[in-house]
């Protein structure tokens, strides 16, 4: 097999595996607290399209269905055809229906928290990344030089000059600046000193300004940072620059931890990252940051799970986080056919009970979620074109 078609099949294999755990782990959620709630389950299905497996036990049919994106929990009385069932979703309290709604967000979040303790416990605690290469990536400029796994970079340059240093973010630094060009690089073998050249990749993406000082801005990106004693929040200037790749996954130093200290790094990466999300969000929102740039749909996440399956598989759990959380965020949202937008519905229904005035009328809101559905497919069809031609521009 050849090395383009291992790494489509690594990056085919790892989208499904997360996408499709993402979403399970959502559905799930409303699935066990309708459940609980004593709601009819009509479906519970992975995946749109026609069935490849199905199964049905009592009132539900469980799917397995051809296209491996997205899924749904078809509950009793949340469709336009059964607003009035009996014992349908409408006819519980407002409170439930809260409950029901959110368990999906709150069951990609524990995802989540339970991914980050797991890296933890298992990988360790990451302390400080150094110069030391992890890993060799396939094909790319530093495997062609012979670049091995465990080699040791101490100095940067080019042909007439090569600068001893064995910072990290100076070493990031030359080699980005140096697009399909070529950088000579200083390593350390066992107790051989080594000078190899090696050809750099391009790439074009959002970086730091400081990387490349000269390039014009696009906007801005807002992170949430755990200090040590409290979090703060980072705001970083962004350009679109064409940086220079070779290759390499640099080691980061890591302590395994017990039980308890990696229940409390969970939780501050689950906060981090959380916190994070709610910023990105602001910031698309207040258009400091383009959606052409920073927004991605399936083929853009596809292609970023698997950057990282090819790293290594703690790489992939933390993405799986990452998206995890993601998912969680962006669905609370209060937009139509999203679960905030469901909950909206249900509290200004409660609001409008203590005033007295009649709520929104189901099937006009059942109607507002479709037509709310469509815009939503409407932008994932926009976002995988943006994906589309973000690679075919690609260097």
């Amino acid at each position: 097999m050849s090395g383009a078609m291992e790494a489509r099949l690594i990056t085919v294999a790892s989208f499904v595996f997360v996408i499709g755990l993402v979403i399970f782990v959502h559905e799930l959620g409303h699935f066990l607290l309708a459940k609980r709630a004593r709601i009819p389950i009509h479906a519970f299905a992975l995946g749109f399209g026609p069935a490849l497996l199905k199964l049905k036990r009592g009132e539900t049919t469980y799917r397995l269905n051809v296209i491996p994106i997205g899924g749904y929990v078809h509950i009793a009385g949340m469709e336009p055809e059964d607003l009035d069932h009996p014992s349908g979703f409408n006819s519980k309290s407002a409170a439930w229906r809260v409950v029901i709604l959110t368990g999906g967000a709150a069951m990609n979040v524990l995802l989540g928290f339970v991914v980050f303790c797991l890296i933890g416990m298992v990988w360790g605690v990451s302390t400080k990344v150094h110069t030391t290469i992890d890993r060799v990536i396939p094909g790319e400029g530093a495997d062609k030089a012979g670049i091995k796994r465990g080699d040791r970079i101490i100095g940067v340059g080019d042909l007439f000059q090569v600068k001893r240093t064995t910072s990290l973010e100076e070493i990031r630094k030359y080699i980005a600046s140096r697009p399909a060009g070529y950088v000579v690089l200083l390593l350390q073998r066992d107790a051989q000193t080594l000078q190899v050249r090696v050809d750099t990749s391009r790439e074009v993406g959002l970086v730091p300004k400081e990387v490349a000082p000269s390039a014009p801005r696009v906007g801005y990106a807002s992170s949430l940072e755990w200090t040590g004693h409290w979090f703060k929040i980072n705001r970083l200037e962004l350009v679109k620059q064409e940086v220079g790749r070779i290759g390499v996954v640099f080691a980061s130093g890591s302590k395994r931890v017990g039980p308890l200290t990696a229940i409390g790094h969970g939780l501050i990466s689950t906060v981090e990252m959380t916190g994070s999300v709610v910023l990105g969000l602001r910031s698309l929102l207040r258009r400091e940051l383009p959606v052409k740039e920073a927004g991605y749909g399936p083929l853009g996440i596809a292609t970023l799970v698997g950057e990282q399956a090819k790293t290594h598989f703690v790489n992939l759990l933390s993405i799986l986080g990452m998206i995890s959380i993601n998912l969680a965020v962006i669905n609370l949202v209060p937009f139509p056919a999203l679960d905030g937008g469901r909950t909206a519905f249900v509290l200004l229904e409660v609001v409008l009970g203590w005033f007295r005035q009649k709520p929104v009328n189901r099937r006009t809101e059942a109607y507002i979620h479709l037509g709310g559905f469509v815009l939503l497919m409407m932008l994932l069809l926009a976002l995988t074109a943006n994906d589309v031609l973000r690679m075919v521009n690609a260097p």
